[in-house]
């Protein structure tokens, strides 16, 4: 076993353990005197810093150029736009949680994986749902004693906890060397969990995902159409619409009409669309409810965020980085076409879906810490299309 090969294990471990955790510290994550969470950063810090020293120099494609582009904007202007609005504890928070966690993985991923690495990362975060759902089912008769009767775990709210069993379920419904039985019998476990978190986002970004991808591979797949089609129908008889929970979590939420946490997203873009015409630059990282609360009745704290990437980079980096990510998608979405329409490619059309469903996600819900996994899976796909574009050349020659 080489000191590489051991280096990137304990990278992989750790940067998932703290994607997982989404930060640096976690107080909640004491055992007997030890904080779990800073022993982690500890193993990231130092097998990301060997890693970081293993890069060659870099091949530039055009996601690759402008994902690279958009990561030095954040870094470059989120001190000097702080220099102007000031700064608070939040916006600290999610600016080393960007630049030290976000922004390296995403890099090693690139620039250093081998296929085998990021085969292991998906299983490895796969792992980490599984584990969910096992603790979930374990949990399932307290379920409605937690906060509004939503499932979630480990003290981790119901919307990571629900992103985190439809990720599981996308891994395991698209990797064709899975047993079909595993697929028809976990598949529907990762999903039924994942509407007891009562989250609409993950659970309405995962049907977009499945009509689409049923759309394009209907007659190939016609056995998983009826299979799951009937799984949703049945779903929808079981979930009790009248009342708001029930002893096996708050499923009913997700299929009601607006909450007031519509009403409330619906006050956050109107406010966040007026701030973009007062501080088209920006406001810097954090600052977006003590900026945006000028132009609204209702008062946020510092920590609160527009639960949209777009206007969140727009309102808190300025509208030419968002832009820049919009023409990031824009190229990434250019080159999935041509990417997973190719059996072979299973990893890079997995990845794919994993970054369009955090995206979609992304859209509707959290900040930028939260979109850690947007990025992750972003890395992920560009890694894996140029190792099977290298691959490819290598055979050709």
């Amino acid at each position: 076993m080489s000191l590489e090969y051991i280096i990137k294990f304990i990278f992989i471990f750790s940067s998932c353990g703290l994607i997982s955790i989404g930060y640096f510290f976690d107080e909640r994550l004491d055992f007997y005197g030890i904080n779990l969470s800073t022993v982690i950063s500890v193993f990231y810090s130092i097998s990301a810093f060997l890693l970081l020293l293993q890069i060659k120099p870099i091949k530039f494609t055009r996601p690759k150029f402008i994902l690279y582009l958009f990561y030095l904007l954040v870094l470059i202007s989120t001190p000097i736009l702080w220099s102007h609005f000031g700064l608070n504890e939040y916006g600290i928070r999610k600016f080393i949680t960007f630049s030290l966690l976000i922004v390296p993985i995403s890099v090693i991923i690139i620039e250093v994986f081998t296929k085998k690495d990021t085969v292991f990362m998906m299983w490895v975060l796969f792992f980490v749902a599984s584990l969910l759902l096992l603790l979930g089912i374990i949990n399932i008769e307290n379920v409605s004693s937690l906060k509004g009767g939503r499932m979630s775990v480990m003290g981790g709210g119901p919307i990571v906890f629900s992103r985190w069993l439809v990720i599981g379920s996308l891994i395991l419904f698209l990797h064709p060397n899975v047993n079909k039985i595993y697929k028809y019998l976990f598949v529907p476990l990762f999903i039924l969990f994942s509407l007891m978190a009562g989250s609409r986002g993950p659970i309405y970004s995962y049907a977009i995902i499945m009509i689409i991808y049923f759309v394009f591979t209907f007659r190939k797949n016609i056995l998983k159409v009826l299979v799951l089609s009937l799984l949703a129908l049945s779903v929808v008889f079981l979930i009790p619409v009248e009342n708001n929970k029930n002893e096996y979590g708050n499923t009913s939420r997700v299929v009601m009409g607006t909450s007031i946490g519509g009403y409330a997203r619906i006050d956050r873009i109107e406010r966040s669309i007026k701030l973009i015409a007062v501080s088209p630059f920006g406001v810097g990282t954090g600052n977006w409810a003590m900026e945006s609360n000028k132009f609204s009745l209702l008062s946020h704290r510092d920590k609160e965020y527009a639960h949209n990437i777009i206007l969140e980079l727009a309102n808190e980096s300025g509208i030419l980085i968002s832009i820049v990510f919009l023409i990031l998608v824009v190229l990434l979405f250019m080159s999935a076409f041509e990417v997973i329409r190719e059996k072979e490619r299973y990893l890079s059309r997995i990845f794919f879906v994993l970054f369009f469903f955090m995206l979609l996600n992304a859209l509707v819900s959290g900040d930028l810490m939260d979109d850690r996994f947007l990025f992750i899976f972003l890395s992920l796909y560009l890694s894996s299309v140029t190792l099977e574009n290298n691959l490819e050349k290598q055979l050709t020659k």
